[in-house]
């Protein structure tokens, strides 16, 4: 990447870092008390879809009921139930409740504190609909406000969560560009989502949406080309809170809940204190000021293949996170002594991954390490997992397939192999490059395939670091 066009991506990185921190309480629900829930801010959308069920091949009703959604001690429970009942002329075996805020908002922060309920078969959702939308019984549609249909008035799913999946909550973006198997999405696991409070962020301004979970961020919506199909964001939003049963629903399930501690929207509040200050090219302006701007942190993938017959195509880590290129990953390095890495820059978030030997483009394909133990096997696919928070992060070397670490003495950086990164190892570097010698892996920090000056600064800035 040249340096021009990395600045710039960091100054837009950085520039979204600033609008994140100034924000302004504008409209929130704190459930106070107990009982029925606050009709002034909420609305019970029951009328079923045309044909008696509801999308996506749920089995629920939802009912404007206290039995599926009321108030108790400063908490909104939202209840799927196990019961039957009849309602608009159809039987169903489950009940729940669907919310439309009657609140709409174009840009700005929501959080959502909330305790998710567990069932193979429940789908718990957080999201957003735009308020145009024509949907029969929808809240703003009964005022009128129905006039596009769906995805050309735009979805966010701030949070969803399959109880086939448990403990894996994700995000997704659905408009004309791509819906339904959106390939828009990102998400984390989370080892609590059913036990813990975890509060669900979404933060939308003009040219982006972020998703993160307790502060980590697992996804960033910044389409390439902003039109119609792929950024139907410039109007009005609603909030939906709701859980959905689906045919998979497990015989055993009976009732669990959806615990929401508040629901809050934010507007950015602009000061506008940098409107006439200009700044160095490698500076920013924040609150008045030039500062630096940061340098990206990267991660760093290690993996030792000594007991593995490593396919001719190579060595790729994989994740379903769109920077990692998932299903087919993206090609690790062959430093030496069967260890494989692959350096790179990351937003900060909580990934998966695993490494997969060989190429293969597709999820069902071959070279996948197999199951993972427990103790570093994570979801339903017992993925390796990191979060990554802006620090330089190494991750192994791990032995293909396994959680054990390998006693491989090759550490990027330490050229004399001495144990340690020191300034002997920059020397020694500087004799390499001017001495034009043989290619040394661990003296190739970056992993680009070949050592210069590059190398040089970045073990240099280990060192004082």
């Amino acid at each position: 990447m040249n340096i021009k066009l990395k600045n710039i991506l960091l100054f837009v990185c950085f520039s979204s870092l600033i609008w994140s921190q100034d924000w302004e309480l504008v409209w929130s629900d704190e459930f106070d008390g107990n009982g029925a829930i606050n009709s002034e801010n909420w609305f019970h959308q029951t009328q079923l879809p045309s044909g008696g069920s509801w999308y996506n091949g749920e089995v629920q009703h939802y009912t404007d009921r206290i039995d599926n959604s009321y108030v108790s001690n400063g908490i909104l429970k939202i209840v799927a139930k196990e019961e039957t009942y009849t309602d608009q002329g159809y039987t169903k075996e489950y009940t729940s409740a669907r919310l439309n805020s009657k609140y709409a908002f174009t840009y700005g922060k929501v959080e959502i504190r909330a305790k998710l309920p567990e069932g193979i078969g429940t789908w718990p959702a957080l999201w957003m609909l735009g308020k145009n939308i024509d949907e029969p019984g929808a809240y703003w549609q009964t005022q009128g406000y129905g006039t596009t249909s769906w995805p050309a008035c735009g979805e966010v799913d701030i949070m969803e969560h399959w109880g086939s999946n448990q403990n894996y909550v994700q995000s997704a973006i659905h408009t004309p560009s791509s819906y339904g198997g959106t390939i828009n999405l990102g998400g984390q696991y989370i080892s609590t989502v059913s036990s813990e409070f975890h509060v669900y962020t979404i933060e939308w301004s003009e040219e982006e949406m972020l998703f993160s979970i307790d502060g980590n961020i697992h996804y960033i919506y910044n389409p390439v080309i902003y039109n119609l199909d792929t950024w139907p964001f410039d109007s009005e939003q609603y909030l939906l809170l709701n859980i959905a049963i689906q045919p998979s629903i497990i015989s055993s399930f009976t009732e669990s809940s959806m615990n929401i501690d508040y629901v809050r929207v934010y507007e950015y509040q602009d000061q506008d204190s940098c409107e006439d200050i200009i700044c160095d090219e490698d500076q920013t302006c924040d609150d008045g000021n030039c500062v630096d701007i940061p340098i990206d942190s990267t991660v760093t993938f290690l993996v030792d293949m000594q007991n593995e017959d490593v396919d001719e195509t190579g060595v790729y880590v994989s994740g379903s996170d769109p920077q990692l290129a998932g299903p087919s990953g993206l090609l690790m390095l062959n430093q030496g002594n069967d260890i494989w890495s692959l350096t790179m820059e990351i937003f900060p978030g909580t990934y998966t991954y695993k490494f997969r030997n060989g190429f293969y483009n597709s999820w069902d394909g071959l070279g996948w390490e197999q199951n993972l133990p427990e103790e570093c096997g994570f979801g339903e696919w017992h993925d390796r997992q990191f979060t990554f928070s802006n620090i330089d992060l190494v991750l192994g070397p791990y032995f293909f397939g396994s959680c054990q670490l390998s006693e491989s003495d090759n550490i990027l950086g330490d050229v004399n192999n001495d144990g340690v990164v020191n300034v002997v190892d920059v020397v020694s570097i500087i004799s390499i490059i001017l001495d034009n010698s043989e290619y040394n892996s661990s003296a190739d920090y970056n992993s680009d395939g070949t050592v210069n000056v590059v190398d040089i600064i970045a073990i240099v800035d280990i060192i004082i670091n």
